[in-house]
């Protein structure tokens, strides 16, 4: 049920039907009020309105717990605000615009409960851990040899001795007598060095949890080997650099075979025991292992027939391309010298040589051949 009020501010008289003024009263708009909320049923919290005719003003009643406003402006319950303009409840905001419930945040904006933040970016319960699983000893050397290896390998290729450096590998996990690198990669290493140095060692205690030594290192000498930057430790005179080989002994300064013993071919750091056996096997590599590699021809012009005949036995030659001969002769020379002579080839196994015919080299489906 509706009411219209219309009010003449100026006289100060109000009539409550239009068209008749038979009850006047002064200012007295709040006793109409109150009959427009006891006609239209209204609780308390409730507004109710009236449109002047004027169509731009309206008496609201909205004043809660009978407070008045000088409440703050709404209720404290029902998600209504009670201090700032913020609510206690229904996971609103209670204080600085934070949250004290629902999973919200109550504090610089991080989250006591519910698996979020608290402090840090860091979780306290029900999501990422605050620390990871404590590293074994062996886990830590694993991964200290593992990546050290890696860094090392993909970063010492070389051409010539002064290609290569020696990179400082020391950590606080253990010393260390560096290895070689190129100098063009030494700067990646040092980065992998000093990472597993802060990152690894100190800060998962290596040292005090697994001990901690270093070698005794000579002064490091970088060398180019097989295209691999190697450290080449300097020594003392007389010494021998490196690990002994096989069936060797050090003498001035150098890795020789001792007695009894011979290397297989020119380049071979291990030498094996000189019994006819592994004799007879190594002179045949020496000639024809080396012979296969330089008979290739065109055409008969191109093949010489090479003597072979040694002190371990005499031969009747192999056919070479002439061009390329000079390599097997000199295999050949040298077998006689380290294989035959020197080991007494001839009193250990005794001596024979073939009848040969006056040889005659040709060039065969491209391959020199002997032919008689």
């Amino acid at each position: 049920m509706v009411f219209q009020l219309n009010v003449d501010v100026a006289g100060g008289e109000t009539t409550l039907w239009p068209g008749r003024r038979s009850v006047i009263m002064k200012k007295t708009v709040w006793l109409a009020g109150l009959l427009l909320v006891a006609a239209c049923g209204s609780d308390k919290g409730e507004s109710a309105g009236a449109d002047t005719s004027g169509g731009g003003s309206q008496f609201d009643v909205a004043e809660a717990d009978g407070a008045g406003p000088g409440d703050t402006g709404g209720d404290d319950a029902g998600g209504q605000t009670d201090a700032g303009g913020q609510t206690d409840a229904g996971g609103q905001t209670d204080a600085g615009g934070q949250a004290d419930a629902g999973g919200q945040t109550d504090a610089g904006g991080q989250t006591d409960a519910g698996g979020q933040t608290d402090a840090g970016g860091q979780t306290d319960a029900g999501g990422a851990a605050d620390a990871g699983a404590e590293l074994t000893c062996a886990e830590m050397k694993t991964k200290l040899q593992s990546d050290l290896s890696k860094a090392i390998d993909s970063n010492n290729d070389c051409a010539a001795d002064t290609d290569c450096v020696i990179a400082q590998t020391s950590t606080a996990c253990a010393g260390q007598c560096g290895q070689a690198v190129n100098k063009t990669g030494k700067a990646a290493v040092d980065a992998v060095v000093a990472d597993l140095d802060v990152n690894l060692c100190k800060a998962n205690g290596y040292a005090g949890k697994c001990g901690y030594s270093t070698p005794s290192c000579a002064q490091p000498k970088p060398a180019c080997e097989n295209k691999k930057c190697v450290y080449m430790p300097t020594t003392k005179p007389g010494e021998c650099a490196g690990a002994q080989p096989a069936g060797t002994v050090c003498t001035g300064g150098k890795w020789v075979c001792k007695k009894g013993y011979f290397k297989a071919t020119a380049h071979a750091k291990a030498c094996i025991e000189a019994t006819c056996k592994n004799m007879q096997s190594a002179l045949g590599e020496a000639i024809g292992g080396v012979a296969a590699t330089v008979q290739k021809c065109k055409e008969d012009a191109d093949c010489i027939v090479v003597p072979t005949s040694t002190a371990c036995q005499g031969t009747c030659g192999v056919a070479a391309n002439k061009a390329e001969a000079s390599v097997l002769k000199d295999s050949i020379v040298w077998a006689d010298a380290n294989i035959c002579k020197a080991n007494g080839y001839a009193n250990k196994c005794g001596y024979s040589t073939p009848k040969c015919m006056a040889p005659k080299p040709g060039c065969k489906s491209g391959t020199c051949v002997y032919s008689k």
